[in-house]
């Protein structure tokens, strides 16, 4: 964030400091509002892009789904969506550049283009990243309860099956998640 911004990430680092202050147990938790906090400041700031808190939101999920507790809390059954399992639309292919960037490289700015993400933790505990298919998008819909129909008028039954299965097959879903409460 430094990069061509001299400055700017101590005093948002102060800023979200005063506006947040750390409460709690876990540290880690404190940088649950920080996307939202860039969000709204980029409004005021031109020096922030809305990449910064894409990276920033794809972080925070990154630590949510890796420290989610295995029982899935009963309004996010049965799958754990936004609980093990996070959906996104970023503006840019946001998990690669963030993982270019964990490296220690200076990745360039990947082109803007929409990009559907989910970000998980599979049954062997790791956090992984895909982008799905809008088939896979209406499996997790109809899962939900909702109607796949709705969301991709005229797609087929066995497209959403197979979405499913391959789901499945990557870890995305598990069975028998236990739900608590």
């Amino acid at each position: 964030m430094e990069r061509g911004r001299p400055g700017l990430w101590a005093a948002l680092l102060c800023d979200y400091a005063r506006a947040h202050p750390p409460e709690g147990w876990d540290p880690n938790r404190y940088a649950a509002a920080f996307p939202g906090f860039l969000a709204a400041r980029r409004a005021e700031e031109p020096r922030l892009l809305e990449v910064d808190e894409e990276l920033a939101d794809f972080y925070w999920i990154e630590y949510a789904a890796f420290s989610a507790a295995d029982a899935i809390p009963r309004e996010r059954a049965p799958d754990g969506v936004d609980h093990r399992i996070f959906v996104r639309q970023y503006t840019r292919a946001i998990p690669a550049f963030a993982r270019a960037l964990r490296r220690g490289e200076s990745p360039a700015l990947p082109a803007a283009a929409p990009t559907l993400t989910i970000v998980f933790r599979n049954p062997t505990l790791r956090v992984e990243s895909m982008h799905p298919s809008i088939a896979a998008i209406a499996a997790l819909v109809r899962r939900q309860g909702g109607d796949p129909a709705a969301l991709v008028p005229g797609i087929e039954a066995a497209a959403i099956d197979e979405a499913e299965a391959e789901l499945r097959r990557r870890g995305v879903l598990v069975d028998g998640p236990e739900v608590a409460g």
